[in-house]
């Protein structure tokens, strides 16, 4: 990986620059929302990071749809679990 990312600065120095400055200010800002409890305002810090991140090919498409999958999944069983236990005897 760190590899990748010097070739891409030798490359394409401008685009690592760029990016690397968003990813400062989201880290940042970041940092404010976790003291704010700004929650909502984190999740989407989130999101634009892993946009810059693909970007520069650090994440792989395929890891970013595993991490869906297991939200879904964790997100489905919360949602059961109240019915499941109404429907207890």
């Amino acid at each position: 990986m760190v590899e990748s990312v010097s070739q891409l600065g030798q490359r394409r120095p401008d685009l690592l620059g760029k990016s690397l400055a968003g990813i400062e200010s989201l880290v940042k800002n970041a940092r404010l929302c976790i003291e704010a409890g700004d929650c909502s305002g984190l999740g989407q810090l989130m999101n634009y990071n892993q946009m810059l991140l693909a970007g520069l090919f650090f994440v792989d498409a395929r890891d970013r749809a595993r991490v869906r999958r297991g939200a879904r999944s964790r997100r489905a069983r919360r949602q059961a679990q109240p019915a499941l236990a109404a429907a207890a005897p």
